[in-house]
């Protein structure tokens, strides 16, 4: 699981500063990045991490759910981050990052759990 939420972290925020450096402002881009962590993170935690057999449909209504929380507060606090404290947008999205992947970590076996 901790692989998988690297692998998928990495990839999002590479999606992430690809969005930035082509222009893409930082909120759209961070709505972006979570689309690309929630695929892969989805895929790889149901099929590999998990390996789970559950009902997918509810699984994927529940990992979606707690990732649009999370998405929120990223936004939220991407927005003071750069707004308010002037940190730069790629920081901000590392920092966001980080206070969100506590609840990923402990939510996300409940969700695969077989079923």
């Amino acid at each position: 699981m901790v692989l998988v939420g690297a692998v998928s972290v990495l990839l999002a925020y590479a999606a992430f500063l690809v969005l930035i450096v082509i222009g893409v402002h930082y909120l759209l881009a961070s709505i972006g990045s979570f689309v690309t962590y929630w695929v892969i993170n989805f895929i790889l935690n149901k099929r590999w991490a998990f390996k789970s057999v559950g009902n997918g449909r509810r699984q994927a209504l529940a990992h979606v759910s707690l990732h649009l929380g999370n998405q929120v507060l990223i936004l939220a606090g991407l927005y003071g981050l750069v707004e308010l404290a002037t940190i730069p947008a790629a920081w901000s999205q590392i920092i966001m990052q980080v206070v969100v992947t506590l609840t990923a970590f402990i939510i996300t076996p409940i969700i695969f759990k077989a079923t």
